[in-house]
């Protein structure tokens, strides 16, 4: 049975694109190609994500993953994983040994990045991004990175969940690059 060793848990608007994008070059490591699965959420929030294309069941979920080769590790991308509180135990339960990876970037950027995008895709998006600064708003509280980030350190211990920093992979790619794969157990060489 073929599944991920490895998910990207996100945050959103860190840099997990542009992550996928190397990743995919690489000859041992096979990406699921739906980034954003919605497997791992709860009943209601899969629900919710039927639009975009939500994973149902485990065995739609594993054939996600059959084309991978026999020599690569997997990794999916579902940056939604990251807030939901379920997610962690969820992952847990299906996959107890694959490695978590979190790449984070300026809480303040990350919101501001995040508001643009939704201004992008709503017809009608007009709020100012000055009046949702508080602790409460959706944008705000996605950057509360350490509440976000303990649920799957917890559920899975420090040493199975890597933290990154999308300031370490604009400044020093190679470097960022060599970290990540000597995480995952792969050439970097490559």
């Amino acid at each position: 049975m073929k599944l991920p060793n490895f998910i990207i848990i996100g945050a959103g608007k860190c840099g997990t694109t542009s992550l996928q994008r190397y990743l995919e070059q690489h000859p041992d490591i096979f990406l699921c190609q739906k980034k954003e699965t919605f497997f791992f959420l709860d009943e209601s929030s899969r629900e919710k994500s039927n639009k975009w294309g939500a994973v149902t069941s485990f065995e739609e979920y594993q054939q996600l993953f059959q084309a991978s080769p026999d020599h690569a590790i997997i990794g999916e991308i579902s940056t939604v994983y990251y807030s939901n509180p379920q997610a962690a135990q969820f992952i847990y339960q299906c996959l107890p040994d694959v490695k978590i990876i979190a790449i984070l970037r300026d809480p303040a950027e990350r919101a501001f990045s995040d508001y643009l995008m939704h201004q992008l895709i709503a017809e009608k998006y007009e709020i100012d991004f000055g009046c949702i600064i508080d602790k409460n708003n959706y944008f705000v509280k996605l950057g509360f990175y350490h509440s976000q980030l303990t649920r799957f350190i917890e559920v899975f211990g420090r040493e199975k969940v890597k933290v990154l920093f999308s300031d370490d992979f604009i400044s020093d790619q190679a470097k960022f690059l060599e970290d990540l794969l000597t995480y995952l157990g792969v050439a970097s060489n490559v």
